[in-house]
C-alpha cells in the first residue's frame, strides 16, 4: 500500500503541476475572461460526464471489486458496464451540444459557447474513460496503473495545451485540449482493458446491464451532485459576476482543487477497501482502519496548507501576473482553511456507498449542493469572489457534519 499511495500522489503531484502549469499558462498568455470562460467550460463538462457515465463506474468500482478473484465474472461485469456507457456518452454528448445557446446566455458569455463546442469530443471520451479508470481498474485494485494513466491525462492536457498557445490559437478554442487528451487515453485504456480482462469471452454480461443501471442510477445522482458541487462557486460567479471575475476566483480555486486532491486521492485506496470489508460484514475493522487514518490524516493537511498558502501568496506576487490576480489570495485562504476543518473526512466521503446504500449517499451530495448554493447565492452578491469562497467552505464543513450523523445511524461508526 505504502508503494500505491507513493505512486499515486506523485499522479497527483503531475496533475498539480499540469492544473497549475495550464492556469497559469492562459492567465499569462491570455487575460482574465479567457480563463474565465475556459473554466465555465470545464464546469460543465464534468457535470456532464457524470450523467454520460450513468454512475456505472461507481458500480464497476463496486462488483469489480467484490469479484476480482473470479475471472470470467469480471469479463461479464466490464461487458455489461461498457455497453450501456457508451450509449449513455452518446446521447449526453448530443444533449450538452443542444444546450449550448442556454448556458452561453446564463452565463452571458460567447466565449463559453465556442469552448463547449469544441470539447464536445472530449465529453464523450470521457464518460468511457470514467468507468475503465475509475471502476475497473480501481476496482481491480492496480493502484500504480491507475496513477499512471492518471498522470498520462495531465501530461497530455499540459502538453496540447503548450502547443495551442505555441501557434498563438484563439483563446476561445483552448477546451480542444480536453477533446485531444481523452480520445488519446481512450486508446490506451482500451490496449489496458484488453490485456486485463477477455470481453469476448463474456457470456451473461446482458444481466450486469440491468444490474449497472439499476445500480448506477442510485449512485448518478450523488455523482452529479458530487462534480456540481465542485463548479457551483465558478458557475454562480458566472452568473453574478463576469468572465474577469471567473478568472480571478478560479485561479485561487484551481489550487485550492489541487489541495483538495490531495486528500481525495486517499478515496481511491478506502473505497474498494470499504466495498470488501462491509461485503464481508468486518465493520469493527472498517472502524478501526478509518480511526487510525484520521490521527494521520489531519496534522500531515494541516502542515500542508500553511506551506500552500506560503507558496500561493508568494506565487501571485510575481510580476509575470496581472495585478488583478492578487484578489485571488483571500478566497483561495477561505477555501483552504474549509478543507483542513473537513481533512479527516474527505476519504471516507464514499462510505455510504461502497456500504450499499447509494441512495444516502445521493442524499448526503445532495444536501450539500443545496447547501452551497445556497450559502454562494447569499454571500456572492455581498461579497464577491470571497463569498464564493465562504460559502463553499461552509458547505464542504456542512456536509462532513452530515456524514457523521448518517454513518452514526446507518452504519455504526464515524
Amino acid at each position: 500500500m505504502t508503494i500505491d499511495l507513493i505512486t499515486n500522489y506523485l499522479s497527483i503531484l503531475i496533475l498539480g503541476i499540469s492544473g497549475i502549469g495550464i492556469n497559469l499558462f492562459i492567465g499569462i498568455k491570455y487575460d482574465s475572461e479567457v480563463l474565465g470562460s475556459f473554466n465555465q467550460v470545464l464546469a460543465s463538462y464534468i457535470v456532464f460526464s457524470m450523467i454520460g457515465s450513468g454512475g456505472i463506474n461507481f458500480s464497476t468500482l463496486k462488483f469489480v471489486a467484490e469479484n476480482n478473484s473470479k475471472p470470467q465474472v469480471i469479463n461479464e461485469i466490464v461487458m455489461g458496464a461498457m455497453i450501456p456507457t457508451v450509449i449513455l456518452s452518446f446521447f449526453c454528448s448530443l444533449i450538452y451540444k443542444l444546450s449550448i445557446p442556454f448556458f452561453s446566455t446564463i452565463l452571458k458569455s460567447d466565449l463559453v459557447a465556442i469552448g463547449m463546442r469544441y470539447i464536445i469530443p472530449g465529453l464523450f471520451f470521457f464518460c468511457i474513460n470514467k468507468v475503465l479508470l475509475s471502476g475497473f481498474v480501481n476496482g481491480q485494485e492496480r493502484m500504480k496503473y491507475l496513477a499512471f494513466y492518471q498522470s498520462l491525462r495531465y501530461i497530455f492536457l499540459f502538453s496540447f495545451l503548450t502547443f495551442l498557445i505555441s501557434i498563438s490559437i484563439n483563446g476561445a478554442l483552448l477546451p480542444i485540449i480536453f477533446s485531444l487528451t481523452e480520445s488519446l487515453l481512450f486508446l490506451i485504456l482500451l490496449i489496458d482493458l484488453n490485456n486485463h480482462a477477455s470481453l469476448l469471452k463474456a457470456q451473461k454480461y446482458f444481466k450486469w446491464i440491468k444490474i449497472h443501471l439499476q445500480y448506477g442510477f442510485k449512485c448518478i445522482v450523488s455523482g452529479i451532485f458530487i462534480e456540481l458541487n465542485t463548479k457551483v462557486d465558478v458557475l454562480m460567479i458566472g452568473f453574478f459576476l463576469s468572465d474577469e471575475f471567473v478568472g480571478i476566483y478560479s485561479f485561487a480555486a484551481l489550487f485550492s482543487e489541487g489541495f483538495y486532491q490531495i486528500i481525495i486521492i486517499l478515496q481511491n485506496f478506502y473505497n474498494p477497501l470499504f466495498a470488501r470489508l462491509v461485503s464481508n460484514n468486518k465493520l469493527r475493522t472498517l472502524k478501526k482502519i478509518t480511526n487510525e487514518g484520521q490521527k494521520k490524516i489531519i496534522p500531515i493537511t494541516f502542515f500542508l496548507g500553511i506551506i500552500t498558502i506560503i507558496f500561493f501568496r508568494w506565487l501571485i506576487n510575481q510580476n509575470i501576473f496581472d495585478d488583478k490576480y492578487n484578489e485571488s489570495l483571500l478566497p483561495f485562504i477561505i477555501l483552504i482553511f474549509g478543507i483542513l476543518f473537513s481533512s479527516g473526512y474527505i476519504p471516507f466521503l464514499n462510505v455510504l456507498s461502497m456500504s450499499n446504500m447509494p441512495f444516502w449517499n445521493s442524499i448526503l451530495i445532495f444536501f450539500t449542493v443545496i447547501a452551497n448554493i445556497i450559502f454562494n447565492y447569499l454571500f456572492i452578491p455581498f461579497f464577491g469572489i470571497k463569498g464564493a469562497a465562504i460559502g463553499t467552505s461552509l458547505s464542504l464543513i456542512f456536509s462532513i457534519y452530515f456524514l457523521k450523523i448518517l454513518c452514526k445511524r446507518l452504519i455504526g461508526f464515524i
